[in-house]
């Protein structure tokens, strides 16, 4: 019971700082992982460890959107990087491909990284500790990306909202023509 406490007790503090950016809590990431995973398939999340006296513990979230995460067209022919993720000799991811955001980059507007410098080559373990987090729901044994959940269903709604607009258009006409 001594443990649990003080793992709880630890936990409480570390909770509103757990945000690398300081904008979000625990909770808040774990909403955002939920909602990546639903809209994007996946979530990515890098965990690094900030030296900063005003926080309690240096572990910390770091958000990502999964968009970023991609192969550059440079290293396209490397047959260990897969939709972005670099994988050991049995399938392990051993590094993540992040694009560099326009902000990190120094450019103003939003840009289509190219080559291997405009992307982050993160290792996905440091030591013995996870330096990334990537889930996904596999569907397929060789997987290694997430596919969005409502992917198959884009389809039906495209087709309704053409049906939708289509019959609008039927009745205009049938009430222009009475």
């Amino acid at each position: 019971r001594a443990i649990q406490h003080r793992q709880k007790s630890i936990y409480l503090s570390w909770e509103n700082q757990a945000d690398a950016s300081q904008r979000l809590s625990f909770g808040a990431i774990q909403y955002v992982a939920l909602r990546n995973t639903v809209q994007y398939g996946e979530y990515l999340v890098l965990l690094p460890m900030i030296d900063d006296p005003a926080r309690k513990y240096s572990l910390a979230c770091q958000m990502i959107n999964p968009l970023r995460l991609a192969t550059p067209t440079d290293l396209a022919s490397r047959p260990d990087i897969i939709d972005g993720i670099e994988v050991g000799s049995y399938g392990e991811p051993t590094a993540y491909w992040i694009q560099k955001s326009a902000r990190v980059m120094g450019r103003a507007s939003t840009v289509i990284a190219v080559t291997s410098n405009d992307y982050m080559r993160v290792p996905a373990k440091i030591g013995h500790r996870w330096n990334v987090l990537h889930g996904f729901i596999a569907q397929d044994t060789e997987q290694y990306r997430g596919y969005p959940m409502f992917a198959p269903a884009m389809k039906f709604f495209r087709d309704l909202n053409d049906l939708l607009e289509k019959a609008i258009l039927i009745a205009v006409l049938f009430n222009t023509l009475v």
